[in-house]
């Protein structure tokens, strides 16, 4: 699989440039706002964001690009487990093409049996906005059970 150079210019921010001189960043950030109410720490769920440099209107079909997201994403989730929620927003009217593309990118993950995905739907009160939730995370590590139930929400008990 061939992959671009990336730096880690920052912490968990990832930086890379293709051939036609695209600049993209994967970012990782602490996603602590969906958890706040009954997890202790999450610390190793991070939300991820790629970002790619205003420029060329059209990008060229390049691989390499996936591939080193693959790989960047590898990096997070298995040597240093962390697991990873990728949020499907559709404030622009674009979130079932980014749904797709996650799905995408996660088979091609999910060959590795070790990573393992689930999905949320996240909603208003008033059920007129909702965005999609993805979590993926190395099965091996030790923290995957702890942040399997975090994302699930299974700490919060329900009034009935």
């Amino acid at each position: 699989m061939e992959t671009y150079s990336w730096i880690e210019s920052k912490n968990y921010c990832f930086e890379f440039i293709t051939e036609s001189f695209d600049v993209y960043w994967v970012n990782f950030k602490q996603k602590e706002e969906h958890f706040t109410d009954f997890c202790s720490d999450c610390r190793d769920i991070y939300e991820i964001e790629i970002r790619r440099e205003k420029g060329n209107k059209r990008i060229a079909k390049d691989d390499k690009i996936k591939n080193t997201v693959l790989k960047i994403l590898e990096e997070v989730m298995s040597n240093r487990c962390h697991s990873v929620v990728y949020i499907c927003d559709n404030s622009d009217g674009k979130a079932e093409c980014r749904e797709l593309l996650f799905e995408k990118y996660y088979e091609e993950i999910e060959e590795h049996s070790k990573i393992e995905k689930y999905v949320r739907s996240l909603c208003d009160e008033n059920l007129s906005e909702c965005c999609s939730l993805s979590f993926i995370a190395d099965k091996n590590c030790e923290n995957y059970e702890e942040n399997m139930s975090d994302f699930m929400c299974e700490h919060i008990d329900v009034e009935e």
